[in-house]
């Protein structure tokens, strides 16, 4: 009876430690240094994997974002505009391979300028983060992903300053201190899960 209890009891704690770890969840950390605004925008991330293609998906309550490809070819990748419902200019730029905590990233950029002056804007994704930094290739705005588990958020940063280490240059405009660029500010805009345009 004793060996019964034990057993229930040990299978009552894994179970409740189970159903207490709450999942992370993500947004878009926006950044418009043309406006020195910081915007942090609830996500929901989709993904769906077979051997031959790669969906991810990120709903915000403003936008959403389709991402196509095939994981034995990230460098043809493709991205469906939600606007016009079709492909538009989404090109591989390059391959970064960084090392970041000692672990070491494949990093593919992808470009949408198609010539225009001041449009277009570089993704970025790797394996491991999905598409975790989006940029203006003209203004300096930036959509970085962000979690609630904090060193996910803190390595991204890290991981976006070696890819982009320009971004830096926002940072006195911005009010960031170098390290701690995940950290919710009280100046900071935060956007409810529930907002509805």
């Amino acid at each position: 009876m004793r060996k019964c209890r034990a057993i229930l009891f040990a299978f009552s704690f894994v179970a409740l430690f189970a159903c207490d770890k709450k999942e992370s969840e993500f947004y878009w950390q926006v950044i418009r240094t043309d406006l020195q605004e910081v915007s942090y925008i609830p996500l929901e991330i989709e993904k769906h994997e077979t051997d031959s293609a790669i969906v991810i998906k990120y709903f915000s309550p403003f936008d959403s974002l389709n991402y196509f490809f095939d994981p034995k070819a990230p460098d043809q990748a493709n991205n469906i505009f939600p606007y016009v419902g079709h492909k538009g200019v989404f090109k591989f730029v390059k391959k970064h391979s960084i090392k970041v905590d000692d672990k070491a990233y494949s990093i593919y950029q992808y470009s949408t300028k198609d010539g225009t002056i001041d449009a277009g804007s570089e993704h970025y994704w790797t394996k491991e983060l999905g598409f975790f930094f989006i940029r203006a290739t003209y203004w300096y705005n930036y959509h970085i992903l962000q979690s609630t588990d904090e060193e996910k958020s803190q390595k991204i940063w890290r991981i976006i300053k070696e890819v982009h280490p320009e971004i830096k240059e926002s940072f006195n405009l911005l009010k960031f201190e170098e390290g701690k660029e995940h950290i919710i500010q009280k100046h900071h805009r935060v956007i409810p899960k529930d907002y509805k345009l």
